[in-house]
């Protein structure tokens, strides 16, 4: 049994606050911001923000990197089925997983560390195979293609065992779902659906108390064209269906991630239209899941976490890279400018130098500013919890734990600072545009927040 209980006294109807309460006393406050840990110095820093005392409600596991992050996260964040696990802190997270089911639609890098772990189930290793788009020449079957034909010659039983072996290895109590990929047609949305709820209604382990769906969207879904329109319909009507069903479903979780490979969002003369889409596609798809009694994710937000936190979303997962010069505020490939960043750092003597972290800007700083600072008082900004440190006379590898757990508290104290706001007795319309213009990203903020 899993209910959201809402503050009493809390002024939004948008957003809400509250707890998120499992039958055996596990309480999270909601909404918030969940790091992401993708590399062992990236969960060590997570570990380390944790143990200063930073508020850590939730956190995402991604499946594919699992032994990677596991044992640096288990200190602090333990195992929600064993209490006495949790050694250097007296709160245990919530803690989600990202099924990482891009590694089912085309070829990426969770998909060659899931292949590089070996011992994949056949229906795993076929739809390992697939691509967004289809190429005879070359042999790529397309992914809903690839999905239909396991489904008909294989079945889900195979891939369904193994994702919950992962996922309760994970430590988590919550089951989610690996779908098709999300284009802007209704066939797939009603496939990602269909086979979605054919998963979480044949999950054995009674370990998971709550289950869901986890939906990888393809960013050309909230463009202006008719067929993504028709496909939004469609996906609002796959939603409606969990609550007015015969037999609807019982508290589920709907985690979604957006795959912008194409920069819809970021990029281009079109791209405030499709945030503005995304923004209203947020608004309505939370009214649905809150009427199923449900739970709302997203994942890889970035610095745009403030976005769907304002659209009522309860957890905004984002990346916590330490080692790149930016964040990115909606998962995709990297673009040509960012490939050639990556290269000249990778070239850089053994004494490179990471960028600053602002934690008011949310975005990289000038280090000759925080050189000065601290030459002058041995300060400077730095995120709640996480001293003020030289980290440019550190070896690389410092470097990049110290950059993440900045990352890490900056975005975890915009969770707070939210779930205050929800409270204060200012309007969270106010609080929403004080916040906005301390950021960077305000172009975007406009875009997709509803209180502004």
């Amino acid at each position: 049994m899993v209910e959201y209980v809402t503050d009493p006294g809390t002024q939004s109807d948008v957003a809400r606050f509250g707890t998120l309460a499992f039958e055996d006393a596990l309480k999270f406050a909601m909404p918030a911001t969940a790091p992401t840990p993708r590399t062992e110095y990236e969960a060590r820093a997570t570990a380390y923000v944790a143990e200063r005392g930073c508020e850590l409600p939730a956190v995402i596991v991604p499946l594919a990197r699992l032994d990677a992050v596991q044992s640096a996260l288990t200190p602090v964040v333990g195992d929600p089925r064993n209490p006495a696990l949790v050694t250097s802190s007296s709160f245990r997270p919530l803690i989600l997983t990202d099924p990482e089911s891009e590694a089912l639609s085309f070829g990426c890098l969770a998909r060659k560390r899931f292949l590089d772990h070996g011992s994949l189930p056949g229906s795993v290793q076929e739809l390992m195979k697939s691509h967004l788009r289809a190429d005879s020449q070359r042999g790529h079957k397309e992914s809903g293609a690839v999905w239909e034909f396991v489904r008909r010659n294989y079945g889900l039983a195979g891939l369904r065992e193994w994702e919950e072996k992962l996922q309760a290895q994970a430590g988590s109590i919550v089951f989610v779902a690996p779908t098709p990929i999300v284009r802007a047609s209704r066939a797939s949305v009603k496939q990602a659906f269909e086979i979605g709820w054919n998963l979480v209604d044949t999950v054995e382990d009674p370990i998971f108390r709550a289950r869901g769906i986890h939906l990888l969207v393809h960013s050309e879904l909230f463009r202006e064209a008719s067929q993504a329109a028709e496909a939004r319909v469609e996906f609002m009507d796959s939603l409606r269906r969990m609550y007015t069903t015969p037999s609807p479903r019982v508290a589920p979780f709907v985690s979604m991630k957006i795959y912008d490979g194409s920069h819809y969002l970021t990029k281009g003369i079109g791209a405030k239209v499709v945030r503005q889409i995304l923004r209203e596609f947020l608004l309505d798809s939370q009214d649905h899941i809150r009427a199923a009694q449900g739970f709302s994710i997203v994942q890889d937000f970035g610095t745009w976490a403030l976005g769907p936190l304002d659209c009522g979303v309860d957890v905004v997962g984002f990346r916590c890279d330490g080692e790149k010069f930016y964040i990115d505020p909606i998962w995709g490939e990297q673009t040509q400018e960012i490939r050639l960043r990556y290269r000249r750092m990778r070239k850089a003597p053994v004494k490179a130098v990471l960028q600053p972290f602002d934690p008011e800007e949310l975005c990289d700083g000038r280090i000759q500013d925080y050189k000065a600072a601290w030459k002058k008082s041995e300060s400077f900004r730095s995120a709640d919890g996480i001293p003020p440190s030289p980290w440019w006379s550190w070896q690389l590898r410092r470097q990049r734990e110290y950059r993440a757990s900045q990352i890490i508290a900056s975005l975890l104290g915009l969770g707070k600072e939210f779930r205050k706001a929800g409270h204060d007795s200012v309007p969270l319309s106010e609080s929403v545009r004080g916040r906005v213009a301390r950021m960077k990203e305000q172009d975007a903020m406009l875009d997709l927040c509803p209180s502004l």
